[in-house]
């Protein structure tokens, strides 16, 4: 049962962490230099202001700007390991708080330079609020300074602000109201900054509490410091109580009828409340506490308790931000703040430091407590505990994550029993909507994810500070271990990611405050689950996140099995990508036998029957690997599981275990044990009870892919001779599909079955019943028709390949008018020829051999066109790619008594190649560049008996060393152009060459017309020059002057030669070269008057007036033809070949008139008729003196 296992060597990405701030030395050179502030900030924050600015103000910003963008990206680098700038922080934030602070105290002074002061301040505080968000505005605050000067120009720039005097950013005030928080815990009474105020409005403690509540109502980031600033006001001790009051009833006021508040408004308020019973004391808010508990029953959804809060009548007004999710944030945060004002700290005995749960202290001896009793707990605490715990159940994470916390952080001054209590309320917000939960399984399709997600935050912040005794853990760990996989499907996906999530912080939490013993019972459990979930669930972040719980496990109590191995196997970086978690890391740790059962149950339940496909995909190998580890153990469970899954209605538990089934049949086929053929031959009699699934029932295409992918592992000749036609029906019903990926699937199949049983019945079959096949399943039967194996049942060959090639031939009755369907002709013709492998030269006569190979240079001029675009050029890549296999096969398997492959194809079919490389689309391009490198050095063997003559200047022109440097266009063009002097590549080579040009003159190709005027300017005599380009292309006009698609990028080719001056005055009248312009003209203006392609008119016109500069040809040449072009129907070939003519005037006519100007300006030749224009038209023929 062993195979190759070189495909589990997956490469891992591997995450580089930061250790120190690497740019440290170029963070303070660019922050002190002079290019983010004149002078440097040094300067600046001396006092010592430039006394002149840079003459070229623009320019001065433009380098602050550039140098501000460059300090704020080297932050942005440290945004997740924040931490390593805690020792330059002094360095770094020190010069530009003090460089603020010095810029306050000059715009006190105002005058002509208060405005470009301010500018400095909008920098500064831009690139401190960067620090803020890097690092957190609590440690940035510690580097302001707070003295007494710096109150009066801070909060008077702020009220600059207010009235508009001064435009700001929202990061001016965001960084002024976080320092002005700071200035007001100065201790000094603030009413002595009043300077002998009468009115109690102007006072600095009424104008700092303005500014505050102007800026609750912002949107922006100003409305958190705004409420952090009135937190730290109202807790000075020179604010009485009458001030918080007054607080409260505009609080009350702005949020209730008839005011109509904002959502901005509610919320600073509510932040603002959050922040004052946070930090304020006690005393300062008992007489307050009813009256601040009723802001919390304003939003309620208990209609009765709302309309009680907000005075009865108006309540209906009060309810409109009931759903917001903000708002429920903190309304838990102020529950939880209020129920820790009115209670006692504890000391508790029972949370002890990590580095003593190291050595397994025994849960018993740390439970000892200090318990103060019920009657210190005060009823109000019910309320605020009720209403945490039903935040618990909130749609939104971070009102849930609020509440949870909030529940933790007042159970840590309860007692235990009261703790006890909360603990079962909240385990039994588990069972709510639980279905038959007394039976052996659970119905977990009604539950709420979120109520389980909340649940399990609670309890894992209860967990982290040790507030769940070991006693009670019984009770949890079964809703634990069942949200560890909670995975819902609801609908077309499934739910339960945050759930399982959070239980992952559950355990880690519980590994970090209890001992093993209190573990112990749940650890043989925990560890299967937590591996099951590290290696096969399938968001990355879960992966990794029961990776690192499983860790803390293993590191703290000790007691999974072969934890140490396991941890080393499913490291943080081994899980992160899903394909190597599941097919490398997967069969590593199912080699221990105390997981592997675990494993196998958890593939079987959960992931083969996945919503996603994907996973299903993953899974099934990720079994047949775990399998293979013990086969004989596992495979009758294994098998008689999957083997009925698979005759269950529903698609996705089919497609999985039928993908399982041929996984491990897969694997049984390089295996002689009898009880792999048993298998095999079990799985594949499984087709017979697999229930046909409907052409548009959900899932078919995937569950018929499956059964075709398990008839091409596990058919044998045992099993077609003596098992029923099921597989003919999969296959069939696959056919008959649309979608490509079935196609491959059932020829999969095709392949299997025909090399053990004869074929040749149902191939005459398909092609005699070709027409009444529709188009789907002509696609589909072409594709197979080359996966038939001949080497056994050759019969049909000859009549499978005569058919495919009448598939795509154009005089043939039979054509197919779709294109996929003669795509897969020419792929099937090339996969005959490859899976007759070393038979090849004994099935196939050289007439036959080519014959295939004119079909597929035949197929290299498809260039069809529909609604999809040039859907000829799947055809053109598919005979690409069949050349380059079929001579493969030829070079490999030789055959020198007969020459299959004469000079003359060889010769067509580089030709054929070098003609695709100068193609606009890339994907033709790089497939015609890869395929003609290997066809031109492999024909160049002695194995295919050709001689090459131009192979010396192939050699030249694409060495092998430079094959990557072909990928650049430029250098691509200036290797291909030179091949226009290898005569049997030139006809071929020179269409490509007028196809990439492009019709239009807008979207020339510039670096084909590049290398193709270098080539012409430097190519000797005796290759090909400007002469043999003029023959060849107006004999190649000559031969598609019916064909726009040739015709056209023809006329644009000889614009280009003339605008780059390839073709110009030299030319002689007696030479071949003017002939054949001339003929050229005749064809390009030929009855421009029925012509209705604009494309080939606008070429047509372009190239007659560039022919202008050419004097020999002014001589009456081109008379007439302008004065079609000039009196045409279309107002577009008028007005552009007035243009035109006006241009090649000015720069090449000596006679070109003012009069002639004045006419081509002033006329209106678009909107103006025929007639009007005729008089115009003759007129100024005669002034340029054209007429004949």
């Amino acid at each position: 049962m062993e195979r190759d296992s070189s495909d589990e060597a997956l490469n891992v990405v591997q995450e580089k962490d930061l250790t120190t701030f690497e740019e440290i030395t170029e963070y303070k050179a660019l922050l002190l230099g002079s290019t983010f502030f004149p002078g440097g900030l040094e300067n600046l924050t001396a006092g010592k202001f430039a006394a002149t600015r840079d003459d070229d103000e623009r320019n001065r910003t433009a380098n602050a700007e550039a140098a501000l963008r460059k300090l704020t990206a080297i932050l942005d680098r440290y945004q997740e390991q924040n931490y390593l700038l805690d020792p330059y922080l002094e360095a770094i934030v020190g010069p530009p708080v003090r460089a603020l602070q010095q810029c306050t105290f000059q715009s006190l002074k105002g005058g002509e330079a208060s405005s470009q002061i301010f500018d400095d301040v909008q920098r500064l505080a831009r690139l401190l609020y960067h620090y803020t968000k890097v690092r957190g505005y609590k440690t940035i605050l510690h580097f302001f300074p707070h003295t007494v000067d710096d109150l009066v120009p801070t909060l008077g720039l702020l009220e600059s602000t207010i009235d508009g005097q001064i435009k700001s950013t929202w990061k001016v005030r965001y960084v002024l109201l976080l320092w002005l928080s700071l200035i007001c815990m100065i201790p000094f009474d603030l009413a002595k900054f009043d300077k002998g105020s009468s009115t109690s409005s102007n006072t600095t403690m009424a104008r700092i509490e303005h500014v505050g509540k102007h800026y609750l109502n912002s949107p922006g980031k100003e409305r958190d410091a705004a409420s952090i600033m009135l937190g730290k006001l109202y807790q000075r001790r020179d604010v009485d109580e009458e001030h918080l009051r007054n607080f409260l009833r505009w609080s009350r006021t702005s949020i209730l009828p008839p005011s109509s508040p904002s959502t901005f408004l509610v919320t600073g308020i509510l932040q603002t409340w959050c922040t004052i019973v946070k930090i304020a004391s006690v005393e300062a808010l008992l007489p307050l506490i009813e009256a601040i508990r009723s802001l919390l029953t304003l939003y309620s959804s208990d209609e009765e308790e709302a309309a009680d809060a907000s005075g009865g009548s108006e309540f209906v007004m009060a309810t409109s931000l009931r759903d917001n999710s903000i708002v429920n944030k903190f309304k838990a945060k102020m529950a939880c703040r209020l129920g820790l004002k009115i209670l006692k700290p504890r000391k508790r005995a029972n949370v002890l430091p990590p580095a003593m749960l190291m050595f397994g202290t025994e849960s018993q001896e740390r439970a000892v407590e200090k318990d103060f009793g019920e009657e210190d707990v005060p009823e109000e605490v019910d309320r605020y505990i009720a209403l945490l715990i039903d935040a618990l159940q909130d749609k939104d994470t971070i009102v849930r994550y609020s509440a949870a916390k909030g529940i933790s952080r007042i159970c840590s001054r309860l007692p235990n029993t009261f703790i006890e209590q909360i603990g079962d309320e909240i385990t039994g917000l588990f069972a709510i909507n639980v279905a038959n939960i007394m039976s052996a399984k659970e119905d977990l399709s009604n539950v709420s994810e979120f109520t389980w997600q909340g649940c399990c935050i609670a309890l894992a912040e209860l967990a982290r500070r040790g507030l769940l005794s070991a006693e009670t853990l019984g009770e949890k760990m079964p809703w634990i271990e069942r949200s560890l996989l909670f995975d819902i499907r609801r609908g077309a996906h499934s739910v339960g990611s945050g759930v399982r999530d959070a239980a992952c912080y559950v355990l880690w939490a519980l590994a970090r405050a209890h001992d093993a013993e209190a573990i112990r019972p749940f650890a043989k459990s925990i560890s299967e689950k937590l591996v099951c979930v590290a290696l096969l669930d399938r968001e990355i972040s879960l992966r990794r996140a029961a990776s690192a719980a499983y860790q803390e496990c293993v590191g703290r109590l000790n007691l999974f099995a072969h934890g140490i191995d396991v941890i080393r196997k499913t490291d943080f970086y081994a899980v992160g990508v899903r394909r190597n978690a599941f097919l490398h890391c997967l069969p590593q740790v199912a080699e221990h036998i105390e997981y592997r059962h675990a494993i196998v149950e958890h593939l079987l339940n959960t992931t083969i029957v996945h919503w996603d496909a994907s996973m299903r995909e993953l899974g099934a190998q990720a079994l047949a690997r775990v399998v293979r580890l013990d086969f004989s153990m596992l495979i009758k469970h294994v098998s008689e599981r999957l083997i009925a899954m698979s005759s269950i209605r529903d698609p996705f538990t089919v497609h999985g275990a039928l993908l399982s089934l041929a996984e491990i049949g897969e694997d049984c086929r390089h295996s002689l044990s009898p009880e792999a053929a048993l298998f095999r031959q079990k799985a594949f009699g499984t087709l017979k009870s697999v229930v046909k699934p409907g052409p548009r029932a959900s899932g078919t295409n995937l569950v018929l892919r499956a059964a075709c992918q398990l008839i091409a592992s596990c058919s044998s000749a045992d099993s077609l001779a003596t098992g029923s036609n099921s597989w003919k029906t999969f296959v069939d019903l696959t056919l008959d599909r649309q979608e490509e990926e079935c196609h491959f699937a059932a020829a999969k199949a095709i392949v299997a079955v025909s090399q053990l049983q004869d074929q040749t019945k149902r191939i005459r079959s398909t092609i005699q019943g070709w027409k009444r096949l529709n188009i789907a399943q002509s696609q589909s039967n072409a594709k197979v028709l080359g996966s038939y194996s001949f080497l056994q049942y050759g019969e049909a060959l000859q009549e499978t390949i005569t058919f495919l090639i009448s598939l795509v031939e154009g005089s043939s009755p039979t054509k197919s008018a779709n294109v996929e369907t003669r795509r897969n002709a020419y792929q099937s013709l090339a996969d005959i020829f490859v899976n007759l492998s070393d038979r090849w030269s004994h099935s196939l006569d050289v007439e036959t051999v080519q014959q295939i190979w004119k079909c597929l240079l035949g197929g290299m001029e498809d260039y069809s066109n529909d609604a999809r675009g040039d859907v000829g050029s799947w055809i053109r890549i598919a005979c690409m790619q069949s050349f380059q296999r079929i001579i493969e096969t030829l070079t490999k398997y030789p055959c020198p008594e007969r020459v299959y492959l004469s000079q003359s194809i060889c010769d067509a079919i580089c030709a054929a190649l070098a003609k695709q490389m100068t193609e606009r689309i890339d994907s033709v391009r790089t497939e015609a560049r890869k395929d003609f490198l290997f066809v031109t050095r492999s024909v160049a063997g002695t194995s295919t008996h050709i001689a090459v003559p131009y192979k010396e200047k192939l050699n030249a022109l694409f060495p092998p060393e430079q094959d990557e440097q072909l990928s650049d266009l430029s250098y691509l063009y200036g290797k291909i152009v030179p091949l226009l002097s290898i005569v049997p590549l030139r006809a071929e080579l020179l269409k490509g060459i007028v196809l990439g040009i492009g019709p239009q003159r807008e979207t020339v190709n510039r670096d084909l017309v590049k290398s193709l005027t270098a080539f012409l300017s430097q190519s000797e005599a005796d290759q090909y020059d400007t002469s043999d380009i003029v023959k060849d292309l107006t004999a190649l006009a000559l031969a598609n002057v019916r064909s726009n698609r040739l015709f056209v990028p023809c006329i644009q080719a000889f614009n280009v030669l003339i605008e780059e001056g390839i073709i110009d005055d030299r030319i002689s009248e007696s030479g071949k070269e003017l002939k054949c312009i001339t003929r050229m003209l005749d064809m390009a203006t030929r009855s421009v008057n029925v012509v209705k392609s604009i494309p080939r008119l606008l070429a047509s016109v372009q190239f007659t007036t560039n022919l202008l500069c050419i004097t020999s040809l002014q001589s009456g040449v081109i008379t007439n033809k302008l004065k079609n072009f000039l009196l045409h129907p279309f107002p577009i070939i008028r007005s552009t070949s007035a243009e035109l003519i006006y241009v090649q005037g000015q720069n090449h006519l000596d006679n070109f008139t003012q009069e002639a100007e004045d006419t081509l300006l002033s006329t209106e030749w678009a909107q103006a008729s025929i007639s009007e224009l005729q008089p115009i038209v003759d007129e100024l023929i005669r002034s340029l003196s054209l007429e004949s």
